[in-house]
Formats: structure tokens, C-alpha cells, sequence
């Protein structure tokens, strides 16, 4: 596909060339799989316990953390440039 021929159109048509390739179920048989069935439907109760969703009402509000929290996920590059602050605030 040149450059030139990039319409919106062609863009989709491209996308469903390529998925119609079966190029991208390399990832599926990871993340799913094939569930049978003897009956004409089936019903899933575990598939309505996923949260819903909410409407975002407000600002962000950001829990305090403590310094102690802080440290035990300090790691040694973050180690240095805090040692590095304090030598220089000491001064």
C-alpha cells in the first residue's frame, strides 16, 4: 500500500484484509478458552459479578503516605539521589 492511496477507506480495508489473514490469533489460545456445550445456550452467573462502572464525580484526591512507606520501596538509584539531596541541604 503506497502513501498516496491512505484514504480513510483504505485504511479499513487494509485492517480487514489483515484480520481476515488470521495473522493476529497467535495471542488467543493465551488468554481464552474454548468452552463446549451440549445445549442450545448457557448461562454464566460469574459473567454479571464484574464491577460496573461509575461515573467520576469530583477531583482526584491522593492518599497520604507515609516517609516509612516510602523507604520500603526505595530503591538504590533513588538511594543515591536522596543521599545526594541531603549532603547538599546540609551544607
Amino acid at each position: 500500500m503506497s502513501a498516496a492511496s491512505l484514504s480513510s477507506r483504505a485504511i479499513i480495508g487494509e485492517f480487514y484484509n489483515t484480520l481476515e489473514q488470521n495473522t493476529g490469533a497467535l495471542w488467543v489460545p493465551g488468554t481464552s478458552m474454548l468452552v463446549t456445550s451440549d445445549q442450545e445456550s448457557e448461562t454464566y452467573k460469574w459473567l454479571g459479578m464484574a464491577p460496573a462502572m461509575r461515573e467520576w464525580v469530583g477531583g482526584r484526591v491522593a492518599k497520604a503516605v507515609s516517609y516509612t512507606h516510602l523507604r520500603a520501596h526505595e530503591t538504590p538509584e533513588h538511594l543515591v539521589c536522596r543521599l545526594l539531596l541531603e549532603k547538599k541541604n546540609e551544607k
